[in-house]
């Protein structure tokens, strides 16, 4: 049979050959913006058909002004609907600039692969589809309340394009941290001196 790296690569292929027909087809036409928001969620699916595969999103907000953390992707296992880390899961750290996975997937037994456990699909460099709309909704969100100023967003790759399944008020750090291979520690001490150091903290003070 076919090794996993001969696979990955008879997959890209047959996607960009496909996307490649479709354009040439529309090139002079007006997309399909349905069939355009399919194949971006058939694309996400080739993880891990069986699960939702989402994406996770850490944020900070203060005084009004959000930004993004730190980013993992989790990836279930089989056939189980849940691709939680703690149920058979396994989760990639996300280049927040790329918005590309990156580095290895790591289950909870901090067991690496460069594969995802059932579809053999290589995760580094697999390109997250709608991470600038990603980037934009989990913000956004973030800025909602920002009395809360760090939120752990779950994000769904649906047929209608992303979409925010839960925020998580002081979200768990054992994913990101596994998948760094460290402490988060200062990032968050760094974020409590500058909510600490914000005008709306101050102005709070002053009203005591």
């Amino acid at each position: 049979g076919d090794d996993p790296d001969t696979v990955e690569e008879k997959m890209l292929i047959g996607y960009n050959n496909a996307l490649n027909l479709i354009f040439d087809s529309y090139k002079y036409q007006e997309l399909d913006l349905n069939f355009i928001l399919y194949l971006h969620k058939k694309e996400w699916e080739v993880l891990n058909p069986g699960s939702i595969n989402t994406v996770r999103v850490v944020t900070k907000c203060v005084d009004g002004k959000s930004d993004i953390l730190f980013a993992a992707v989790r990836i279930g296992s089989g056939n189980s609907l849940v691709d939680n880390f703690h149920s058979g899961g396994v989760g990639v750290n996300v280049n927040i600039e790329k918005g590309i996975l990156e580095g290895k997937a790591i289950d909870k037994k901090n067991r690496e692969s460069d594969y995802t456990p059932t579809t053999k699909v290589k995760v580094d460099g697999f390109v997250i589809p709608y991470w600038k709309e990603i980037i934009k909704m989990t913000k956004e969100a973030a800025k909602v309340n920002d009395d809360v100023n760090v939120v752990g967003w779950d994000v769904a790759i649906t047929e209608n394009g992303p979409l925010i399944i839960e925020g998580n008020r002081g979200p768990g750090m054992d994913l990101i941290q596994v998948l760094l291979n460290r402490g988060v520690k200062p990032d968050l001490e760094a974020v409590k001196k500058e909510i600490l150091s914000s005008k709306k903290y101050q102005e709070k003070r002053k009203k005591r």
